[in-house]
């Protein structure tokens, strides 16, 4: 069903530039790069694709509450100019799964957690999230 939401094309998309842009501009300020290629730029590539182009074991949409009781929360953050994985299907996983708290970040691409002060934001969601649960 997720398939459906998830635009193969959109994977191609402005990607050179996105690319371009966003290692510039945020990736430099985080030595990652070999953290996260250190398998291999190959093995990296491949292991993305297998998860978007692949079959799952599961249906997303089958999910069910973690926390039926209200002792926990799960919270999924997405920018809406992220052009890797499109924005609408972070939507329609948020509408379909209503007990998931959507926080939408405007003008923000997919590496909107290395922007400045983003790591904060989401922290300080978190621990508000839990704070109002007891």
């Amino acid at each position: 069903m997720a398939s459906l939401y998830y635009c193969r094309s959109s994977l191609l998309v402005n990607l050179v530039s996105w690319i371009f842009d966003m290692q510039q501009r945020l990736l430099t300020w985080f030595e990652v790069t070999a953290q996260v290629r250190q398998q291999g730029e190959f093995e990296s590539l491949h292991r993305d694709m297998m998860v978007g182009f692949g079959t799952w074991e599961f249906d997303p949409m089958d999910l069910e509450n973690p926390f039926p009781n209200n002792e926990g929360s799960v919270h999924l953050w997405h920018g809406d100019d992220d052009g890797i994985v499109p924005v609408m299907l972070q939507r329609y996983i948020s509408q379909q799964l209503p007990w998931i708290h959507y926080h939408e970040i405007p003008g923000a691409g997919h590496m909107f957690p290395f922007a400045n002060g983003m790591t904060y934001k989401i922290m300080r969601a978190l621990l508000n999230a839990e704070n109002n649960l007891s």
